[in-house]
């Protein structure tokens, strides 16, 4: 996909930004920075905010999210594969937005 001429990827076309690896790659760097940003407000939020400027995350946390990380996503309860989906959608999303159909 990356190693057309620009005649082939339609030059012009929002297709095109496809053949551009470092154009991809900032619009897809650009949303991962937007889901890790969402991600560390959510922990932030459920933290204790130490008076040093730390956070202490809760045992339970720690124990729901270890228990993620050891899951696949097909052994992943619906709520938590839907909430992955979710996020999969936005990149489902950007590369509508440039011209991809599904």
């Amino acid at each position: 996909m990356f190693d057309k001429t620009d005649s082939e990827c339609g030059a012009g076309k929002r297709i095109s930004v496809l053949c551009d690896k470092k154009k991809l790659l900032e619009l897809l760097a650009e949303l991962e920075h937007d889901r890790w940003a969402r991600w560390q407000k959510h922990v932030h939020a459920v933290c204790e905010h130490r008076p040093d400027g730390s956070l202490l995350i809760p045992s339970d946390r720690v124990k729901g999210w270890e228990r993620q990380i050891n899951t696949t996503y097909f052994d992943l309860s619906e709520k938590e594969q839907i909430s992955d989906q979710e996020e999969a959608y936005r990149t489902i999303h950007l590369l509508e937005s440039l011209g991809m159909e599904f």
